[in-house]
């Protein structure tokens, strides 16, 4: 059995914390270990984490997706001639599909990794948006994934796999850079880095969404990643943490 752990990326390497001592009401001090490369980690640099439904840890690298069981470090990267392997061993986020397997966004598009095969299958097409840099992946439905890519963002079927493209409101196909997506009270919303829009699954296009000020904040910051709870959205920018309140 895996201990819930949370675990915290600091520099070149990261530290687990046991979950009970994240707690604010324990009033001691957190036991650190230290995972790094010399543990087993793939490379240094973490891009995602996440833990799935049988309690590992997955953290996406650079080099590599790895799989922690609590005591060591199980390393998927790209084999040449082995199409088992993943496709492309840059891997920038993580999404699981429960008792299924994990869904890897990768520097050229997204792979799905079956427990069942114990392998990697890439989920592309020969269209663009499907093969740039993928930071962004959310269930959105029973039925959906959406995925935002350098190059767009479309929508990955959880069963079959087939691929839809989002487009604008004009009918043409969304192409700008997706970096983040977040859930605002049932409203699936993306950011550009420098516009927000709203998902219409009703139609599959991106709508732009308001905020307030959002000219004049968009014109000197870009946001990197969003969070949202009870009414506050919260944006990672370039000029630190901007606080906004729906609610007004």
């Amino acid at each position: 059995t895996i201990k819930s752990v949370y675990t915290i990326f600091v520099g070149s390497g990261t530290q687990t914390l046991l979950s009970n001592q994240c707690d604010h009401r324990y009033q001691k001090n957190f036991r650190v270990q230290s995972l790094s490369i010399e543990d087993g980690l793939s490379q240094s640099t973490v891009t995602a984490i996440t833990q799935d439904s049988f309690g590992h840890i997955w953290l996406a690298t650079e080099d590599g997706v790895n799989r922690f069981n609590g005591y060591e470090f199980e390393v998927f990267q790209q084999v040449l001639d082995d199409p088992s392997s993943i496709h492309e061993s840059a891997a920038y986020s993580l999404l699981v599909e429960k008792h299924k397997g994990i869904w890897v966004g990768t520097l050229k598009g997204v792979a799905f990794y079956s427990y069942t095969s114990n392998s990697f299958k890439p989920v592309q097409n020969d269209k663009e948006y499907t093969q740039g840099r993928v930071q962004a992946l959310k269930h959105i439905s029973n039925s959906f994934i959406l995925v935002g890519s350098d190059y767009g963002a479309f929508l990955i079927d959880r069963n079959s796999h087939a691929i839809t493209p989002i487009k604008r409101k004009s009918g043409e196909v969304f192409t700008d850079p997706v970096i983040d997506i977040v859930d605002i009270d049932g409203k699936n919303i993306i950011t550009t880095g420098e516009e927000l829009y709203e998902l219409n699954e009703s139609t599959n296009q991106f709508l732009k969404y308001s905020i307030k000020n959002s000219e004049q904040l968009f014109k000197s910051t870009w946001i990197n990643t969003l969070a949202y709870k009870s009414n506050i959205l919260w944006l990672g920018s370039t000029d630190g943490l901007i606080r906004v309140d729906l609610s007004d």
